[in-house]
């Protein structure tokens, strides 16, 4: 599996204007797994980054049905 990646990262922090551009430039990218089976979606939500929360709800929505390895 995969280390978390740069969406994985922005919705950690909160960065929307990383997460706009990363779906303009590769916006599959919304949708990676993390080592863990995390979505950036599963980050947002721990980190409790409700402007990324909200922007991959709208960007990626399928992500909201994938269930990590824990």
């Amino acid at each position: 599996a995969k280390a978390r990646g740069v969406a994985h990262h922005a919705c950690f922090k909160n960065h929307l204007n990383i997460l706009k551009t990363i779906q303009e430039l590769q916006e599959d990218c919304l949708e990676e797994l993390d080592q863990d089976g995390n979505s950036p979606l599963h980050i947002a939500v721990i980190s409790e980054a409700v402007d990324s929360i909200n922007f991959l709800m709208r960007h990626a929505p399928r992500t909201a049905g994938i269930l990590n390895k824990k």
